[in-house]
């Protein structure tokens, strides 16, 4: 993510078979370059949609402290 200074996310707790990916913006928060700026609560999905178990919202900034 070298242009962005901030990332909005929606992780979603299920399983998926994929072969594409998002960036591993886990990586990037161990690194450093990252940082967690609001971590919002886990939200149980609506009703009829058994494949996702939860979800939520988590805003990372860049972290200018390098």
């Amino acid at each position: 993510m070298p242009f962005a200074d901030k990332a909005y996310v929606t992780q979603i707790s299920m399983h998926v078979n994929a072969d594409t990916y998002a960036p591993d913006i886990h990586a990037l928060v161990e690194c450093g370059a990252l940082r967690v700026a609001e971590e919002g609560t886990w939200q149980k999905a609506r009703k009829g949609n058994d494949q996702v178990e939860g979800f939520r919202f988590v805003t990372y900034e860049r972290n200018h402290e390098e």
